[in-house]
């Protein structure tokens, strides 16, 4: 008991200050910030009518967190909680034995929470937010076993995995590809000597693949028993759908007849005007005139012909297009920030989405719109100077940069690096909007490392300036 008592008072600074940071964000949300997308799973929620548009697991979540939306300030803590808890076990497993206690590790982490990356996100029903906290707090307790293995570790981690992983239906194809990654770096570590610091273990990959195969099965069963709607087929082709809605839409001589004539059967009036915009597909698919049913029969179509239109006239248009809605995602310099600025929400909007006429309660507007302004100015920041595709070329620049300089490779952020790049060639592949969301554990994970990499070359900048 004394030597809790003890390690809680050593550590009281940096909880103060991150309970601030959660308390700041969750006043100024009062509780929490909805959007269209939060309206479609709220309305699950009051029904009980589960569509898997945006995953049952998610609607679940949210049920049963928020008490079926009769005390949705717990919810808000949980999600604040949550992102604090990733932020710390990050910075945790990445330094490793490097000397730095936890209350300092909590303090950067309360620095970290009042930035809106993650204190406005944390506290935004979005579904990226449990999946980007739980599926990386899973990866690095799943990662922690092939140093010791603990069985805590296992089973907190395989369930944090594999749940985090079911609330995106692009969850456990990022997971799959980040496995193929991995095998790939097996296979090097036989042949060239230069991977031999890499340190995969089999039974990592088999771990990871047992935890796949868990997630798809939840996923599944949660949809049979809970009798939800299935999601609509051509949203696993939407990214190409896109691509080739929008070149019919603006350069329709590149393309066949039948394909134009397609495209007109499920994108007419306003939704057809909507498919010009190349930057997402939200103003085609949600704008009066698009036919789903007939997006259904297109999608026969494109998983056939769109290899093949890539060799054609439309091949540069099509590329174009999907650069356009995918930008913020690739590595820099071949990326740039969004042209628009849907990056980090806030308030609750009255739009046709909200027909529960559902308002925030603000306790302080002065203090609110103060931290709208703020999130309006980061947003603007992020945009140009912070885009996700940016970030990670930066992080991998200093991590190679390390390696090589310093000499000091280190393994796992190696691992958490590589997942990100999973991540983002999923987005860059599927991608439907630039949304900073979709990449919210870019940010959880490379900045976080960012910081123990600069720690780093501070430290060794000045060992050597002592030396002369």
């Amino acid at each position: 008991m004394d030597t809790m008592k003890r390690n809680l008072l050593e550590v009281k600074s940096g909880i103060l200050a991150v309970c601030l940071a959660s308390l700041f964000w969750i006043s100024v949300a009062s509780p929490l910030t909805l959007t269209n997308d939060s309206f479609l799973t709220l309305d699950q929620v009051f029904t009980s009518k589960f569509d898997d548009f945006n995953t049952v697991s998610f609607t679940l979540y949210v049920k049963l967190l928020s008490f079926d939306w009769h005390f949705p300030l717990f919810l808000a803590l949980a999600q604040s909680a949550l992102v604090i808890i990733t932020l710390v076990l990050v910075m945790q497993f990445i330094f490793e034995s490097k000397k730095l206690n936890l209350n300092s590790i909590l303090i950067i982490a309360a620095i970290l929470e009042f930035l809106p990356f993650f204190g406005a996100m944390g506290v935004t029903l979005w579904k990226d937010i449990p999946y980007s906290t739980l599926t990386t707090v899973g990866l690095i307790l799943i990662f922690k076993i092939q140093d010791s293995i603990n069985l805590t570790n296992f089973v907190v981690g395989f369930l944090c995995l594999g749940l985090g992983t079911s609330f995106r239906h692009d969850g456990w194809p990022t997971l799959i590809l980040f496995i193929l990654f991995l095998i790939i770096f097996l296979v090097l570590k036989k042949w060239y000597s230069k991977f031999a610091a890499v340190k995969i273990k089999s039974s990592l990959v088999y771990t990871l693949l047992i935890i796949t195969l868990f997630t798809i099965s939840l996923s599944t069963i949660l949809v049979y028993i809970t009798n939800a709607k299935r999601v609509d087929p051509w949203w696993s082709s939407a990214s190409f759908i896109g691509d080739v809605a929008y070149v019919s839409t603006t350069q329709s001589s590149t393309l066949p007849d039948f394909i134009n004539r397609q495209v007109a059967s499920f994108a007419t009036n306003d939704s057809r005007t909507g498919a010009a915009n190349c930057q997402s597909i939200a103003d085609m698919v949600y704008s009066p005139g698009f036919d789903a049913n007939n997006a259904n029969l297109f999608r026969n179509t494109i998983l056939t012909e769109y290899p093949k239109l890539l060799f054609g006239n439309a091949a540069i248009p099509l590329a174009k297009a999907h650069y356009c809605r995918t930008k913020s995602f690739i590595l820099w310099p071949f990326s740039s920030g969004p042209s628009y600025e849907y990056w980090v929400a806030y308030g609750v909007p009255n739009t046709t989405y909200n027909t529960r006429h559902l308002q925030s309660h603000y306790l302080n507007l002065y203090l609110t719109s103060k931290a709208h302004s703020y999130i309006d100015l980061s947003n603007k920041l992020a945009g140009k100077l912070l885009w996700p595709g940016f970030l990670l070329s930066l992080t991998i620049i200093f991590f190679l940069s390390g390696s090589v300089f310093l000499g000091r490779f280190s393994n796992r952020i190696f691992l958490l690096l590589l997942f990100v790049v999973a991540r983002h060639v999923v987005l860059v592949l599927f991608g439907i909007a630039q949304d900073f969301r979709y990449a919210l554990v870019t940010y959880l994970i490379c900045i976080p490392i960012n910081i123990v990499l600069l720690k780093d070359f501070v430290t060794s900048l000045r060992k050597r300036t002592r030396i002369l």
